[in-house]
């Protein structure tokens, strides 16, 4: 069976679904907050679940971008060095 639609790989859904799942990460805590805001008569947890939410968010974000363009693949520039010298010292 050569066009087995559960053997074809689709990068775009794939990404679109990760992409997805990071934002509704970022807003689930603030509208679990806004819920238990409504049911305790209280009125801060909608913004301790949203300050939670993009937190999270960011990290996973800042976590996906150091993957995309990370260091490792990244060529190493003229000013770049193996060795660090120590600052306060004076060199020659």
């Amino acid at each position: 069976m050569p066009d087995d639609p559960a053997k074809r790989s689709n990068p775009e859904l794939a990404e679109a679904t990760i992409w997805l799942s990071r934002i509704a990460t970022m807003i689930a805590p603030g509208l679990v907050g806004l819920w238990l805001d409504h049911r305790f008569g209280t009125r801060y947890l909608a913004l301790c679940g949203l300050v939670l939410g993009v937190l999270s968010g960011g990290t996973q974000i800042v976590q996906a971008m150091r993957k995309e363009f990370g260091s490792e693949d990244r060529p190493r520039s003229a000013g770049d060095s193996e060795e660090r010298r120590p600052s306060g010292g004076t060199g020659p």
